[in-house]
């Protein structure tokens, strides 16, 4: 599993506040959620995590690092939708050129008004 789907997965289990409750949030099986937080606090040298028979709890440096993932992955999740606004957006001049007798004159007035903010 890559880093950011780790992280991802750090951040359910920690809102769940159990690795079955993150793990069904992401639609994962709890081993591979475990794993995943596993691998993750080995690879930071930290304890994220206290668990106990009952629940997980966040460690102080656990909060601290949610906190700083949560805003990472939110400007992500921004960062995406500026792309794909970008790419969705339709931008310049659109002519449709139509013989006379065609629904084409018919439709003018809605081309115009449904296309052209601030043009009517």
């Amino acid at each position: 599993m890559d880093r950011l789907q780790a992280l991802h997965v750090f951040v359910a289990v920690a809102q769940a506040e159990s690795f079955v409750g993150g793990a069904r949030a992401l639609g994962l099986s709890v081993p591979l959620a475990t794993r995943a937080v596993n691998e993750l606090e080995d690879a930071l040298g930290a304890r994220l995590f206290t668990r106990t028979t009952r629940r997980v709890r966040l460690t102080n440096v656990g909060r601290a690092f949610a906190e700083e993932v949560r805003e990472i992955l939110a400007h992500l999740r921004a960062a995406e939708a500026t792309v794909k606004g970008a790419v969705l957006r339709s931008t310049g001049l659109l002519r449709i050129t139509a013989p006379r007798n065609s629904d084409a004159c018919t439709s003018h007035r809605w081309l115009r008004s449904s296309s052209m903010p601030g043009r009517r």
